[in-house]
């Protein structure tokens, strides 16, 4: 016994990983369990719900897992058989076929590092290429059982290399393979447990690791900032590293004369960093240039005191910050933080729920003094000069009484407002917009209006209450012009080279800050008519920008009413993936329909589903974030109900009623769709009476509805809402359409148009969505699977991007299909492959229609690690 004892443990030394199935863990016991007769395994799964214990049976302690339920044992017979990456890259990369060629590598890190890493070229010329081994540049042996290295004499002209979600596990291994790449500047260990490294380790193996420039360290299971520091020691000038989506919560300063002396880049995404105090640790890593903190929980940004005119000491090289999807509640007092960084250029964040990203653009402008880009928004000229302009006349009242109390109250002004001394240097005394409280102010303000094309004035009084858009038609009428608005600016008389547009037209002349001056020339409004050219120039397109407006509309309902058809006949355009088949849409998709000057953003959400139904059919917990999250970004809520399944027709899905009381303050509307389906069209009346409780009818008889504050307080307070809770009493309107036909959408578009807010668009004018093309191909595929393969086979198959390239307007693309077991792979692939070439066909027709250009499409099929074409 103690024979076979030792030999596992010289197979499985504890820290060992192992794979079984899907699914990975890490040997923590090798040996005998009481009751249990030979030697066991003791697992700890990195799927905390995969396991049975925590390593205690029957009251005795094995090992010690971090979750309750992510510890068993094993046999060591259960485990297949590993290998090297000098024997998985052969595999790979010499057993070739066209379908067969990674691109995986190449892509991911051309997104992680926001750069073209690599040439993408045609996919014979990447086979060409890597049948020829010794010359290969980039390998990705992914999810495969690596855990050792091998003889790679043959690759040593590797500068990328993936071996993510493999068995490597301790950082000799990695060593092994490094020092025997000497180009090797880019390694992706992601998805894998590395044991933490000695110090006898660290200066034994530091100098393999010497040539790296970039490390992805994503979801390693690091928990402990000390045993990140520990394990830096290998690569003390590292450029890049990657940590995202380990639990780092607590950080320590960094000696930066022993690690990180070059590092430049440093994602901690995900990290659960949720206290900005725990980031100023990083601020003496002198050389970094970018930082990564999306999705942490962040609420506020607190840097150290400085005085308002000087600069932190600390990060003093960061030029990106990127705070998406941080619930910071004062974006304000966010960027006036920021502005103490002495070089930052670029932020990235996601507009707070009370606010819209035109409004945190012009704050986050004028509160960070050396700002050029928010998100991917360039800063121009004009926009500057409008964001300081509002804040310097928007805190003028509070600055002028700072100014009266003394030093000490200007200096805490200006502490709170760091970028308010520049703006007062740069346009003057703010005191002119103060108002004059011992004079009675007029409601009327004599203006002069200027035709600046031919020279006419015209002298009006005007209330200044008067909206832009008002004395744009009054304008356009007293000087004859025809065709588009003219656009305004208004020349202040005391300050005559500051030059303000009026760029919302839904604001008022006092918004502006017009003013009855004492002299006679007042303050000129000038108005410039179009020019006759047909050409357009950059002044054209930035004064374009004045007149966007645009609406933000989540489109949401049960599952299979028809969301994502509805949303590509209504832009007319296909980027959301449709099948007969429910949960199509797994992930909140957007769609743009751009018209003249206004934008409407459609974002297709994943079908409703109750807590019972996600347990039922294995649905991720994102088919309710997902929906959240788009009605958190959305200006109103489109409501889908099948108009056609009698069934459910008269009652709103439970969960769609519990999302619209928890949005009850967003205006909403509902849609009832596949009217074409309906044998009779009497029924349609009744369903309106029945979901809306009749209370359409009733407001279009003078009936004035509850006030959204109302339909809150009455929420919060349990009254009920309406005789049954299948309705909801609060719909603004009711539009009947068949998505499939296109009847009654053109309605339906009107509607939205004119709903839509004064507002810079979010999106270029030319753009349908913000998906990548990458994973609208394999959504389209997925969608297919779904049609063509019965009953819950297709919801198994996981689909992975291999290839995508476009090369003389052609896209070429490949995309493997993971099947579970073999039966099924030659369920999908049919007779002679007969049914994949069916589905291939019926995808590329997709895409063509979807990109509109020739596509090239190759879908391959795997199971128990062996493909097919």
């Amino acid at each position: 016994m103690v024979g076979i004892i030792d030999e596992a443990q010289l197979f499985y030394p504890l820290g060992t990983r192992i794979k079984i199935g899907n699914n990975y863990g890490t040997v923590k016991y090798v040996g005998e369990v009481c009751g249990h007769s030979g030697t066991w395994l003791g697992i700890e799964w990195d799927d905390g719900m995969r396991g049975k214990h925590n390593g205690t049976v029957d009251g005795k302690r094995y090992f010690q897992t971090q979750l309750p339920t992510a510890g068993s044992f094993i046999r060591p017979g259960k485990l297949g058989p590993c290998a090297t990456l000098e024997d998985e890259a052969r595999e790979r990369y010499l057993n070739y076929d066209s379908s067969n060629v990674d691109a995986s590598l190449i892509r991911e890190a051309q997104a992680s590092f926001q750069a073209s890493l690599f040439e993408v070229v045609g996919m014979d010329k990447i086979a060409r290429k890597q049948s020829k081994f010794e010359q290969l540049s980039e390998v990705s042996v992914d999810e495969t059982p690596v855990n050792a290295a091998g003889y790679l004499k043959d690759l040593t002209n590797l500068t990328t290399l993936n071996v993510s979600h493999t068995l490597i596990w301790n950082w000799e291994i990695v060593a092994s393979i490094t020092e025997q790449l000497p180009m090797l500047n880019n390694l992706n260990l992601s998805n894998n447990r590395l044991v933490v490294p000695t110090e006898a380790q660290i200066s034994k193996l530091e100098p393999a690791f010497r040539q790296l420039k970039h490390i992805n360290l994503s979801n390693c299971g690091y928990t402990d900032w000390k045993d990140v520091m520990q394990t830096a020691l290998l690569w003390p000038d590292i450029e890049s590293l990657g940590l995202q989506e380990n639990s780092l919560s607590q950080l320590t300063v960094v000696d930066c004369n022993r690690i990180f002396r070059k590092l430049r880049e440093l994602d901690l995404n995900c990290t659960n960093l949720m206290d900005f105090d725990q980031v100023c640790k990083l601020g003496n890593i002198r050389t970094l240039r970018l930082l990564n903190l999306m999705e942490n929980g962040i609420e506020q940004v607190q840097l150290p005191e400085c005085e308002p005119q000087s600069k932190l000491n600390m990060f003093v090289s960061l030029e990106q910050l990127n705070l998406l999807h941080n619930p910071i509640w004062n974006e304000a007092e966010a960027f006036n933080e920021l502005d103490k960084l002495p070089q930052l250029k670029r932020v990235n964040k996601t507009p707070h729920l009370k606010s819209n990203f035109d409004e945190m653009f012009s704050k986050a402008v004028a509160s960070i003094a050396g700002l050029q880009f928010v998100n991917k928004a360039k800063v121009t000229a004009a926009e500057r000069r409008g964001a300081e302009y509002d804040i310097w006349k928007k805190y003028a009242l509070e600055w002028l009484q700072a100014t009266k109390l003394g030093a000490d109250a200007l200096r805490e002004f200006y502490k709170k407002h760091r970028t308010y001394l520049l703006i007062v240097n740069k346009y003057g005394s703010p005191a002119d917009f103060v108002p004059r409280t011992q004079d009675k102010q007029s409601n009327l303000i004599k203006i002069r209006i200027l035709n600046q094309r031919t020279g006419e004035i015209w002298e009006k009084k005007l209330p200044r209450m008067i909206t832009v858009q008002t004395l744009e038609g009054l304008v356009m009428k007293r000087f004859h012009l025809t065709g588009d608005t003219p656009r305004l600016c208004y020349v202040d008389a005391k300050h005559p080279d500051l030059v303000v547009h009026l760029e919302n037209n839904a604001k008022t002349l006092d918004f502006y800050s017009v003013q009855e001056q004492d002299t006679t020339n007042g303050d000129k409004v000038e108005a410039t008519p179009p020019p006759p050219s047909t050409g357009t120039s950059d002044n054209d397109n930035n004064n374009n920008t004045q007149q966007q407006r645009s609406l933000h509309i989540a489109v949401i309902g049960a599952p299979n009413v028809g969301k994502s058809t509805f949303i590509n006949n209504i832009i007319n355009h296909r980027v959301c993936p449709t099948s007969a088949k429910v949960h199509t849409t797994r992930k909140s998709n957007t769609a743009i329909w751009t018209i003249g000057q206004t934008q409407l953003v459609f974002y297709d959400t994943p079908g409703l589903v109750t807590q019972r139904e996600i347990r039922k059919h294995h649905l991720d917990q994102s088919f309710k974030s997902a929906c959240r999250h788009a009605i958190q970004h959305s200006d109103i809520v489109a409501v889908m109900q099948d108009a056609s399944n009698s069934w459910t027709r008269r009652e709103l899905h439970p969960t769609v009623l519990d999302t619209l009381k928890a949005y009850a303050k967003l205006p909403s509307f509902l849609i009832l769709n596949k009217i074409d389906a309906l044998k009779s069209k009497r029924v349609l009346l009744d369903l309106i009476k029945t979901l809306t409780n009749d209370t359409l009818q009733g407001r279009r008889q003078g009936k004035k509805p509850p006030t959204r504050d109302a339909v809150q307080q009455q929420l919060e307070v349990g009254t009920p809402l309406s005789q049954r809770e299948t309705s909801w009493s609060h719909f603004n309107d009711v539009f009947l359409v068949s998505a499939l036909t296109g009847n009654g959408l053109q309605e339906l578009q009107d509607y939205l148009i004119g709903a839509a807010k004064p507002r810079r668009w979010q999106y270029a004018g030319d753009v349908y969505t913000d998906t990548t093309p990458e994973a609208l191909i394999v959504e389209s595929v997925r969608a297919r699977l779904l049609d063509y393969l019965p009953q819950e086979i297709p919801y198994n198959l996981k689909c992975k991007m291999e290839y995508y390239n476009v090369e003389k307007h052609v896209v070429y693309t490949s995309v493997l299909v993971q099947c579970p077991t073999p039966r099924i792979e030659r369920l999908i692939c049919g007779e002679s492959n007969g049914k994949l070439r069916q589905i291939t066909e019926r995808v590329t027709s997709d895409l063509v229609e979807m990109f509109g250009q020739a596509v090239s499409l190759t879908i391959s099929t795997v199971s128990d690690g062996k493909k097919t074409a």
